[in-house]
């Protein structure tokens, strides 16, 4: 079975609701060139195809793409972390009641991750283990949460709870406006996202989460960001500089056990590269379907890139179905 680790959602509710004007989300629904496209008071906007929505459209895609199985997250420009703790609380409970009964509706084909509210880390703790109730798996989250650092102890409860339940959380950067420096030409998505996966990351080894927390999984989007390509020169500068070995006691490559990847790398070496590098059993599929900044042929992307066959078959489908209990 082809499963696909990381494609999006955006809930029918939430069209919906912006249609009808509802002014919690921040956001507008427009039309450009005949295609919907949602804007984000914070600036940020993009297309919404029915295949982000529509679950007929999502198979017709998938079928067309030869992926049997998707895990849906949700559209991380709709993570709502800057909303009050009411709203945050209600819309993850709306959305993971929503992505639940979709994957109940088609076990086959949809699998779902769960939404939490954070910052608010003892609703995002009580949300979690609601949403596992329901039949989710995993947890997507942001890089970092509204400009703060995964490793800031306000989270460490949040992640102890996740390690305990041993429930992967899926890191996927996370903003609804301009990226300082960021922009000009689309650097916010190009350049800011894949050094937001690697500050994230780095982060977590040398703020000490992982030595504490061994046993969290973590999923990190786009193929690690720039993370594996570079996580040479942190382990040089914990060798040769103190600063980075002021939280932990052993090398940045001691931590790697955590970390897991899709194959969004856009390139079959690049891919063949992250495969032989973090280990064949670490890397999984993944199209970040619907956005448009995802592959045009995810699988084949796959199978260009050289592998054995029991190999290409791990990252085709059953590394996800291992770490996500599908």
């Amino acid at each position: 079975m082809i499963i696909d680790a990381h494609a999006h959602l955006v809930p029918p509710y939430f069209l919906d609701e912006l249609r009808g004007g509802k002014s919690r989300w921040g956001a507008q629904l427009e039309e450009r060139n005949g295609q919907l496209w949602v804007r984000h008071d914070q600036g940020f906007a993009y297309p919404c195809p029915p295949t982000f929505y529509d679950p007929a459209s999502m198979f017709g895609a998938m079928d067309q793409q030869g992926i049997d199985q998707r895990v849906l997250s949700i559209a991380p420009p709709i993570f709502y972390y800057w909303a009050d703790r009411q709203t945050c609380a209600d819309l993850a409970r709306e959305y993971n009641q929503s992505a639940a009964a979709l994957a109940r509706a088609y076990p086959d084909r949809l699998a779902a991750m769960a939404h939490v509210p954070l910052p608010h880390v003892q609703d995002a703790i009580a949300e979690l283990e609601r949403a596992i109730a329901l039949g989710l798996k995993g947890c997507e989250i942001g890089t970092t949460i509204e400009g703060v650092s995964l490793d800031h102890p306000e989270f460490r409860p949040f992640l102890q709870r996740a390690a305990d339940l041993g429930v992967p959380l899926f890191l996927h950067p996370y903003y609804n406006g301009p990226k300082p420096g960021m922009d000009r030409f689309y650097f916010t998505n190009s350049v800011g996202n894949p050094l937001d996966t690697h500050l994230a990351a780095a982060a977590l080894i040398h703020g000490g989460v992982l030595a504490e927390l061994p046993h969290l999984k973590l999923m990190l989007a786009h193929g690690g960001g720039f993370f594996p390509y570079q996580r040479a020169r942190l382990e040089h500068a914990w060798a040769v500089r103190q600063e980075p070995r002021v939280k932990i006691a052993q090398p940045p490559s001691a931590y790697l056990g955590c970390f897991y990847y899709d194959t969004i790398t856009f390139n079959p070496l690049a891919l063949r590269y992250l495969i032989d590098q973090e280990g064949s059993e670490r890397v999984m599929l993944g199209s970040d379907f619907a956005f448009d900044m995802g592959p045009v042929n995810p699988v084949n992307d796959v199978r260009l890139a050289g592998l054995s066959e029991p190999v290409r078959n791990a990252v085709l489908g059953e590394n996800a179905r291992r770490l996500l209990g599908l």
